[in-house]
């Protein structure tokens, strides 16, 4: 018979053959992922990074992911299903994770997100991740654990559901200093509070945040339920933090045993249907905020902007803001995620190791310089404003904006699809400055002109080489 010691002693030794026999990307804490990386690569030497979801598939529980910059492009949803610290590279602009949805087929593609995180504890940060043509339900960024588990933290993010939901949320999980965006119509909310499972608490922290959508979405909809004798909660604390929606900022509902409360101090919205905070109470403020250009996606305030030293010093409240600024430059924290620079104070580096350290600014550009701000970034393509429009003699017009920070230029063409299969419908050109706006007239073939509602594409380039491509719907009257 074997003794309990000597029993003992040989599972030891195996283990330590097994771990010393082990791969070296098994022994590393830290891997290293790029847009061009090699899906050969060990991913532990940042001078061979691999792919992203290598990257992260090859980092341990508890390990680090570095994103370089650069533009990863994905078909499928790049997937965090364990406790990791991914996030862009120190000093270097916002990596970008795009999902574009234009080539889909079917409906499981096209409301696929382009991130989710759904390991408790973990933190994704320094990244910006867009949605592009998906479902008005599709999210950029979704967070998905059970409720009771450990939080995982999301901050210095800017997540963009260009036809859908900026950050959707079903668990635990902290959002601070960051952007959530839901520019074009149709779309359901910047940032949708729900849960993933039928029973227990969900705890939704969010802190100095700035979540905006367009047409009838929400800033922030929160909505979820659950069949007696089974409880269930959302729960969200909000401060320092922007709403903005269409008819209201706020939309609260359920079915059936839940309770939701949002408990919000030093905020900015309009409350809508549900249990919040009364508006206008708390520290709270209904007047608008002011943005360099919110149209383009440019939330910097603007010195008028009544969100400046209107928020207050909580435990969740973050050392730097989402460029990169001490968090804290005037007589209280601001409202929203970019903390106001004045034009003669220098930048503050950034107290975390992993946020980018900040650049210093020119003279007199204050925080309104959205040009070379990190909240810009790169050229985003144009922007298109949809809903209903006219056809008149087989063609619609379709109004194009040129952002601000395009570099001399936005050219490319405007496509518009019908049905499952994006059939093209029509196509047509069109080359306008930064900060111009024009129609677009599209003819449609003779005999798609009885459709009713079109998805409409623009491939744009700027002078700088950068390309993107944005989409919207519309719906088509006749007359």
């Amino acid at each position: 018979m074997i003794s309990k010691s000597t029993l003992t002693a040989t599972v030891v030794a195996a283990g330590i053959a097994l771990f010393a026999t082990s791969p070296a990307w098994a022994q590393a804490t830290t891997t290293y992922a790029s847009p061009t990386g090699s899906d050969t690569a060990g991913c532990s030497d940042p001078a061979q990074p691999c792919g992203l979801q290598r990257a992260i598939s090859e980092a341990p529980p508890g390990g680090e992911v570095v994103l370089a910059p650069g533009t990863y492009t994905s078909g499928v949803t790049i997937d965090i299903p364990w406790q990791l610290n991914v996030h862009g590279q120190a000093g270097e602009p916002r990596p970008t994770i795009l999902n574009d949805h234009s080539g889909c087929t079917d409906d499981f593609c096209s409301k696929s997100p382009a991130v989710v995180v759904s390991a408790p504890e973990g933190s994704f940060s320094h990244v910006r991740v867009v949605e592009s043509g998906g479902y008005s339900g599709t999210a950029a960024l979704t967070i998905s654990n059970p409720p009771g588990s450990e939080r995982e933290t999301v901050e210095d993010v800017i997540a963009e559901g260009d036809d859908g939901i900026g950050i959707r949320t079903e668990g635990d999980a902290l959002i601070r200093d960051t952007v959530a965006w839901a520019p074009n119509t149709p779309a359901t909310a910047a940032i949708y509070a729900t849960q993933s499972f039928s029973v227990g608490t969900v705890h939704l922290s969010l802190e100095n945040v700035t979540a905006v959508a367009s047409g009838n979405a929400f800033g922030l909809q929160v909505y979820g339920g659950c069949w007696a004798p089974q409880t269930c909660d959302i729960q969200v604390q909000m401060e320092n933090s922007i709403l903005k929606g269409g008819a209201w900022d706020t939309s609260l509902g359920g079915y059936g045993n839940v309770e939701f409360y949002v408990d919000a101090s030093h905020s900015n919205y309009r409350a809508g249907p549900g249990y919040i905070t009364p508006e206008g109470t708390n520290g709270n403020q209904t007047a608008e905020p002011q943005f360099v250009d919110a149209a383009h996606g440019d939330f910097h305030q603007l010195e008028s902007s009544p969100t400046r030293d209107a928020g207050v010093a909580s435990a969740n409240l973050g050392p730097a803001d989402i460029d990169g600024d001490a968090r804290n430059l005037g007589s209280a924290p601001d409202i929203g995620a970019d903390e106001w620079v004045p034009a003669t104070q220098p930048q503050q580096p950034p107290v975390q190791p992993s946020q980018p350290p900040a650049q210093p600014q020119q003279p007199g550009s204050g925080s309104t310089g959205g040009r070379d701000s990190r909240l810009a970034d790169a050229f985003r393509g144009v922007r298109l404003h949809g809903g209903s429009l006219r056809l008149r003699h087989g063609r619609l017009r379709v109004r194009v904006s040129c952002p601000r920070q395009a570099k001399r230029y936005c050219k490319g063409t405007l496509t518009l699809g019908s049905g499952a299969h994006s059939a093209r419908a029509g196509q047509a050109a069109f080359r306008l400055k930064p900060g111009r706006s024009k129609l677009v007239s599209v003819t449609v073939r003779r005999k798609l002109r009885k459709v009713r509602r079109f998805k409409v594409t623009a491939r744009a380039r700027d002078a700088g080489g950068h390309s993107f491509a944005t989409h919207t719907r519309v719906r088509v009257k006749r007359g």
